[in-house]
């Protein structure tokens, strides 16, 4: 379709969802996937954004612990194929809320010495602690 450059940048806007086809019965047709609606209503900058999206779900998908890991990715992956050849990604719709559920899934806490109240410097002398469990007198 014959657009300007402008259009081509920015989108026709969010109440675009019909695009004019050369049909034999028909001359619209609704917009069906996720990314060339972004195209037609957000331009290429649109397209950019939906990416930078997806892209943050994988990276967010790949931080998580092993287990969690793949279920994650590939509940990524699915959205992100899905949204090829369906409208959803970026709706009100199960694949959009399962896409936002990836992304702000949360992560397993790193848990250093310094969080714990432990202290290590260069150099120091090793501690030994006294043994926790009470001596009681016989």
């Amino acid at each position: 379709m014959a657009r300007p450059p402008l259009q081509t940048l920015f989108g026709q806007g969010i109440a675009t969802k019909f695009v004019p086809i050369e049909g034999h019965y028909w001359h619209t047709q609704v917009l069906d996937s996720s990314w060339f609606s972004a195209f037609v209503q957000a331009g290429m900058i649109g397209v950019v954004i939906a990416f930078v999206f997806v892209t943050y779900a994988a990276t967010q998908a790949l931080r998580n612990a092993r287990p969690a890991k793949d279920l994650w990715l590939a509940l990524v992956v699915l959205v992100g194929c899905r949204s090829i050849f369906e409208s959803g990604l970026l709706d009100a719709s199960m694949s959009f809320i399962v896409f936002m559920v990836v992304s702000m899934a949360p992560r397993p806490k790193r848990v250093s010495a310094v969080s714990q109240g432990f202290t290590f410097r260069p150099g120091s002398e090793v501690i030994t602690l006294p043994p926790t469990t009470p001596a009681y007198p016989a």
